[in-house]
This record gives C-alpha cells, sequence and structure tokens, in this order.
C-alpha cells in the first residue's frame, strides 16, 4: 500500500506491505525518490511492472494527475509520468501488463465517469469505450469503492447490507488511522 490519509496527520507517501502468512504490517525501507504525498489515488499492482499509481489529492488540494510505478521485487521507485489527465477519488483495475483501466473520478472541476486506458510503461493515457470493459469494471469497482451508499427505500436485507458495510467501513477506518 502506497500513501493514503488519516485524519490525524493528512496525506501520507509511505509505503506499507501486509505479510498474508503472519498477517503484519510492515513499513520497508524504500529506495529512489517518493511521490509527493497524496490521499484518495488509485494503486493497482501490474503483473511484471509493479505497483501503478495514478492521481489522488495532495496535502493542499490539488489533484494531481501523475503515474509513479514502484518495483514491488526491489522496492525502488522507478518510471514517473505526467498525464494530463487529472483525478482523484476513482477507480482502477489491471487489464494487462500495458493497459490499467481508470474509471470516474473528481478532476478538481467535475465529477467524470469516463473510463481512461493507462499504458503503465508509457504513461500515456486514451480515453476508452465503456462498453468494452463492462464485464471486467463491474466486479472491480464494487469491490474497491470506498464509499458506501445508502440504497433507497427498499427491502430490509439490503438496509441491514448497508449498515454492514458501514460499520466495516468505519472499522477500517479507524484501525488505519491508530496505525493498525
Amino acid at each position: 500500500m502506497a500513501g493514503g490519509e488519516c485524519s490525524e496527520t493528512g496525506p501520507s507517501n509511505e509505503v506499507w506491505v501486509f505479510d498474508t502468512q503472519t498477517l503484519q504490517w510492515s513499513r520497508p525501507t524504500v529506495k529512489g525518490q517518493s511521490p509527493a504525498a497524496r490521499e484518495m489515488h488509485v494503486a493497482v499492482h501490474v503483473q511484471g511492472v509493479g505497483l501503478v499509481i495514478h492521481g489522488g489529492r495532495a496535502d493542499g488540494g490539488a489533484v494531481a494527475s501523475d503515474v509513479h510505478i514502484l518495483n514491488t521485487d526491489t522496492l525502488q521507485w522507478g518510471a514517473r509520468h505526467r498525464t494530463r489527465f487529472a483525478r482523484c477519488a476513482h477507480a482502477a483495475v489491471a487489464v494487462s501488463a500495458d493497459r490499467v483501466l481508470l474509471l470516474g473520478g473528481f478532476t478538481g472541476e467535475n465529477v467524470e465517469g469516463t473510463v481512461l486506458v493507462l499504458n503503465p510503461s508509457t504513461g500515456e493515457i486514451t480515453t476508452g469505450e465503456a462498453t468494452e470493459y463492462t464485464q471486467v469494471l463491474t466486479p472491480t469497482v464494487t469491490l474497491i469503492t470506498h464509499r458506501v451508499v445508502r440504497p433507497a427505500r427498499g427491502s430490509r436485507t439490503r438496509r441491514r447490507e448497508w449498515r454492514r458495510r458501514r460499520v466495516a467501513a468505519t472499522a477500517a477506518r479507524a484501525w488505519w488511522c491508530s496505525g493498525g
């Protein structure tokens, strides 16, 4: 995990690793120039490339448009690219080594619903056709969204599910802000 925000400390550029064997978090030493501290960015692992970070919001509230790559084998920050697509509060999914889909987000002026296609190696971003990626994006956005939307009037089951998700999101945020 790279970057993020806690209400007590503000945006961060720290890298944390979760060991799935020991169920413990650690903060490794990372080489190279770290990206600026940010929150509300996307970070997605791309096989053969590393951890790809795009956009986010800096401490002063400016929305970023840059792309950074952390080699997860050597723990070294590498390629950085500037793009013309500033986004925060968006979603991402890696489709292949040369294609990361970026969905929606806030540009600093507008809320976008567009699909962008990022090539992590070059930093080039193009607009994509949403219909081409619907089957890939639908389950991903459901899993990685950080907002819990209250359902409209409806079944008791939907209301219970909303409450369960709200409680889980609140517990995760409290755990992170307390330092884990």
